[in-house]
């Protein structure tokens, strides 16, 4: 006759981890030590068996801020750690979790387990990334305020020039930054390097939706990532937008680039998005930089997706201090540019001027703007020097088709490239 003791544990042995009981562990105060603080709260969310939530409960009416003093232990079990729980949460944080006492190199949030959740709390002023996600994915950021303070206006940066930590680093696949909700938007702005960063081949699968990346929450002034809103390196296949009403991004006001694709970084998707305006798409509100790069010092991106057929795929790329797009990289191929709005205002009539070319193929081969549709085809209008510029010894043959250049989106009325149409050099 087995014992109590030993029947329990035979139940846990083959017993899936989801079926353990889920506890909840509370933060009562902003203490870096002790039972009630975060501290604790992840060391027992660490320990114990089961899917668990982090919730705060601190007395009063905030915001809160908690300063670790070393840095936070990572997450290593499925949490989701809950910033909405904390009394007076209304869309904007009450519970802030500052770097500023944590060390050289610490990071805010560092999620080493899979499905995992983070929701609404301002990370900022961490010296690494202000959240960092390895595992093996599958975990969900949304509704937080990453690079500000809790109220959206200020910078209070997270990362590091040296170590290339900034906002939000991926290192594993099937990862949600934001959602369709606007709920759900993430505000990453103000970070000492990227925004988001997707990074050497596990970053697979990822989608950010939603999100304002590079501006203040009102989404008409700028708060930048001291260089680029997102970079893609070694990554693939992930979504930035989307079709779905809601994923659109505001990637605008960044240090450098609103985008920007480094070696290797294939056969993503990048649809739905405003890069480059406000958040009413009728007044600039540059990223300093181009709105898409396509860069190498190694092997090109090929085969990416800007934009799409359909008016929710098409992405408005104006107002750079820039180009529009550029492509460049010998190996860089395959890559396609359809059903873009690049140098107008949003709705396709008034000229927001990309400062240099709306689209520029430098040194690379059998890229494509436009299409055999007339969906398929850009609006390339209003930008500082030619639409379309394609030039460099070693490029390779490329297509442009069906698209409107030079006109306004009726194809009636112009609306002047201050250069020409079509400059091949």
């Amino acid at each position: 006759m087995k014992s109590f003791a030993e029947l329990f544990l035979i139940l846990l042995l083959f017993s899936p981890l989801s079926n353990l009981p889920a506890a909840t562990f509370s933060v009562i105060f902003t203490n870096d030590s002790g039972a009630g603080s975060f501290r604790q709260a992840i060391n027992d969310a660490n320990t114990n068996a089961g899917n668990h939530t982090i919730a705060f409960t601190i007395p009063g009416l905030g915001p809160f801020t908690i300063r670790p003093t070393s840095p936070l232990p990572g997450i290593s079990n499925v949490v989701l750690i809950d910033g909405t729980t904390q009394t007076n949460y209304s869309g904007i944080p009450r519970v802030e979790i500052s770097g500023t006492n944590a060390g050289s190199g610490a990071t805010g949030i560092y999620l080493l387990s899979s499905n995992c959740t983070v929701r609404g709390l301002a990370i900022n002023r961490f010296t690494g990334d202000g959240i960092r996600i390895e595992g093996t994915g599958g975990n969900i950021i949304q509704a937080n305020f990453i690079g500000t303070g809790v109220y959206g206006t200020n910078a209070a940066g997270n990362g590091n020039v040296t170590y290339n930590q900034g906002g939000i680093t991926v290192l594993s696949a099937g990862n949600l930054i934001g959602g369709n909700d606007p709920t759900n938007r993430n505000l990453i702005s103000g970070n000492l390097v990227n925004g988001i960063y997707l990074l050497n081949g596990g970053a697979t699968g990822n989608s950010i939706q939603g999100n304002l990346i590079g501006t203040d929450i009102s989404g008409n002034s700028r708060l930048p990532n001291l260089t680029n809103g997102i970079v893609l390196l070694n990554a693939y296949s992930n979504l930035i937008g989307g079709t779905a009403a809601g994923a659109r991004n505001l990637i605008s006001g960044n240090g450098q680039s609103g985008i920007y694709f480094f070696d290797n970084a294939n056969n993503n998707v990048v649809q739905g998005n405003t890069i480059g305006l406000n958040t009413t798409g009728t007044a600039a509100l540059s990223n300093a930089a181009d709105g898409i790069t396509f860069a190498s010092v190694g092997v090109g991106s090929k085969n990416n997706l800007i934009g799409g057929t359909g008016t929710a795929a098409r992405n408005i790329i104006s107002g750079n201090g820039g180009r529009g797009v550029v492509i460049s990289g010998s190996s860089a191929t395959g890559n396609l540019i359809a059903g873009n709005y690049i140098g107008t205002s949003s709705n396709g009539m008034a000229a927001i001027s990309n400062a240099f070319y709306g689209v520029e193929l430098l040194n690379s081969s059998s890229n494509t703007i436009g299409g055999d549709t007339a969906d398929s085809g850009n609006l390339i209008s209003g930008n500082g020097f030619s639409g379309v510029k394609i030039g460099s010894v070693g490029g390779g043959i490329h297509t442009v088709q069906n698209n409107l250049i030079g006109t306004d989106k009726t194809g009636t009325n112009a609306l002047p490239n201050l250069e020409y149409g079509i400059f091949i050099q």
